[in-house]
């Protein structure tokens, strides 16, 4: 019984744990819409995923985009990139953004 009241409450818990970690340099990149990023240079499309569900519960959806959001910083930042703009609604642990340069 202690075991099964120690999971339900860590259950909450883990799915707002943030897993995914900013690489250094990857707090410049900005998240902008897309009209913010008219006179900027596109440089890709990337998809950034991480798990939908652990232990088989799905994942606060806010939790997932905050991840997704820092893996396509990084990405961006890897890039030499300083924007990033969401193009894809996040669907199943995934999401589409554009990187572009705006200040170089």
């Amino acid at each position: 019984m202690r075991v099964l009241w120690a999971i339900a409450i860590s259950l909450p818990l883990i799915s707002a744990c943030q897993w995914v970690k900013p690489e250094q340099g990857s707090d410049n990149v900005a998240l902008m819409d897309s009209d913010q990023v008219t006179e900027c240079k596109k440089l890709a499309h990337t998809f950034s995923y991480v798990q939908e569900k652990i232990a088989g519960i799905k994942r606060n959806d806010d939790a997932m985009r905050e991840e997704l959001v820092i893996l396509a910083k990084n990405m961006a930042h890897k890039m030499e990139g300083d924007a990033v703009v969401p193009k894809e609604p996040l669907e199943k642990g995934k999401m589409g953004f554009d990187i572009y340069q705006c200040g170089k």
